[in-house]
């Protein structure tokens, strides 16, 4: 298995026909300058990725069954979207944080808000990438053992890439439980489309999940 020499962000640029740039696959990670003033239970909701520590309820991030899954995504935007195939092994350690890495940009992010709505999940990120702040929205749908499905909405507000208009990029997403994660797949990579195995989190994360 190899490094992370292309990420998502790239494959799906090239399903939009845009040019390929390298790029690292990185997930949401919260910054907490003040632990003294964290509870313990906000040390449970770094791991688990709650929102609203302090104060409210607490709403958990939906948490998918162990195992291989396979997730499609189409380019809600595009004349004639091609929908690009990846296949992600994940586990309760990994699962809240690989959950969210679909999306581009989700690197040094405040905690996300996560909410329960009637029909599943919504859940907000603020994140900033070079400068760049990037709000992402997810709404979530399913039984998450089986099955779920949904959409994101990115916006770049301060530098917008090239090739999207409005400066936002809009994806559906599918995805289903195949089984048991093959022997050379540990929890965290994700196989894209090529058949190359990415780690889809941070070196040291993804090494913890043994």
């Amino acid at each position: 298995m190899r490094p992370a020499a292309a990420c998502l962000t790239d494959v799906l640029s090239a399903a939009r026909g845009a040019a390929i740039r390298p790029a690292r696959l990185r997930i949401c990670r919260s910054s907490w300058r003040r632990p003294a003033m964290r509870s313990a239970a906000c040390g449970l909701s770094l791991i688990l990725l709650f929102a609203g520590c302090a104060g409210g309820a607490v709403v958990e991030l939906p948490r998918r069954d162990a195992g291989l899954w396979e997730v499609t995504l189409v380019d809600e935007g595009a004349r004639r979207p091609r929908p690009v195939v990846t296949r992600e092994c994940t586990s309760a350690e990994v699962d809240a944080r690989l959950l969210l890495s679909l999306a581009p940009g989700q690197e040094h992010c405040a905690s996300p808000d996560v909410r329960k709505t009637g029909s599943g999940w919504e859940v907000r990120t603020a994140c900033r990438v070079h400068d760049n702040r990037i709000d992402t929205i997810f709404t979530f749908g399913g039984d998450f053992r089986t099955d779920y499905s949904g959409r994101f909405e990115t916006r770049y507000r301060d530098t917008c890439p090239r090739n999207l208009p409005d400066c936002r990029e809009v994806r559906e997403f599918s995805a289903r439980r195949l089984g048991d994660c093959p022997a050379d797949m540990r929890p965290g990579d994700r196989m894209l489309p090529n058949g190359i195995v990415v780690q889809a989190l941070p070196a040291q994360e993804h090494g913890d999940a043994h």
